[in-house]
């Protein structure tokens, strides 16, 4: 098991002020909460992703979000399991096809974000508004490697980081792509 998430966070350094209070609430979250890493807390719960960059940090693998249609990185729920690292990896296996990432920056933190998740009818019924408490780690992977797309989503593909912002995604992102052009990944 991979460093439990307090102390990742413990030593995360937010790249801007909104990623600053999103490791607050962060911090507070997982003290007052009782099962913070299953979806069955409908205040919020913890979900792993993965940004995964090619050797030359050119391209980001992202997938179009089935519900949403947005494009995203590969992701989603921790099931209970507080190894968010894993969760991020399996996600990206069953999202993506790809196995054998290369992991960047010795198993820290990338990015992390928390966003409100909407109402939504679901096969059980319906979800409540709640919060996403995002934990993204960052891979390497040949952009050569074939990309399998799962049920859950509408597309996958590499896309150029520099032409994100054509793309209907979310906030954060868009600090992920700036993060690597920054060299952050380097």
């Amino acid at each position: 098991m991979t460093q439990p998430l307090l102390a990742l966070l413990e030593h995360y350094k937010p790249f801007d002020e909104m990623e600053a209070a999103h490791l607050e609430q962060f911090r507070q979250f997982l003290n007052d909460s009782s099962n913070p890493y299953d979806r069955s807390n409908l205040v919020g719960h913890v979900v792993a992703e993965a940004w995964i960059v090619n050797p030359a940090r050119t391209h980001v693998v992202l997938v179009e979000h089935g519900l949403n249609k947005v494009w995203i990185v590969p992701g989603g729920h921790c099931d209970g399991n507080p190894d968010v690292q894993a969760g991020a990896i399996r996600e990206t296996e069953e999202e993506t096809g790809l196995t054998n990432l290369k992991p960047l920056l010795h198993g820290r933190l990338f990015d992390i974000n928390v966003g409100t998740v909407p109402t939504r009818k679901k096969q059980w019924g319906i979800e409540p508004e709640h919060l996403h408490f995002d934990t993204c780690f960052a891979f390497e992977a040949p952009d050569n490697a074939p990309l399998k797309i799962s049920d859950e989503s509408d597309d996958l593909a590499w896309v150029a980081i520099a032409d994100m912002q054509k793309l209907p995604s979310i906030h954060g992102h868009y600090r992920r792509q700036l993060k690597t052009l920054a060299g952050m990944l380097r």
